[in-house]
């Protein structure tokens, strides 16, 4: 899945569906890497905080965890972001752990 530029940080373009095959295939490729879903306090506090926007912008995936964030990126021109709440997509990892 592409990212975009959100300002000063990187976010992933997709729906939860999207996120979960790429975390599989991650789990396929035997790969390790981490995923923060961003919301618009984390967005805030990295604009002054340098090892929070590095810790934001080192991740695999950030996806946007609230509707601020999606209509942040909708304002940017960015149209693929969906919200995928970080336990949404937590629920949703542990039922395909399940079947595979």
């Amino acid at each position: 899945m592409p990212n975009a530029a959100l300002g000063h940080l990187q976010i992933t373009q997709g729906d939860c569906d999207e996120c979960v095959r790429l975390v599989g295939a991650f789990i396929d490729h035997r790969g390790c890497g981490y995923c923060i879903p961003l919301n618009l306090t984390k967005y805030v506090v990295s604009k002054r905080d340098a090892k929070l926007a590095a810790a934001i912008n080192g991740a695999d995936m950030v996806v946007a965890d609230g509707v601020p964030i999606r209509w942040l990126c909708r304002r940017a021109g960015i149209k693929n972001v969906h919200r995928v709440t970080g336990i949404d997509l937590s629920e949703r990892l542990l039922a395909s752990s399940a079947e595979r």
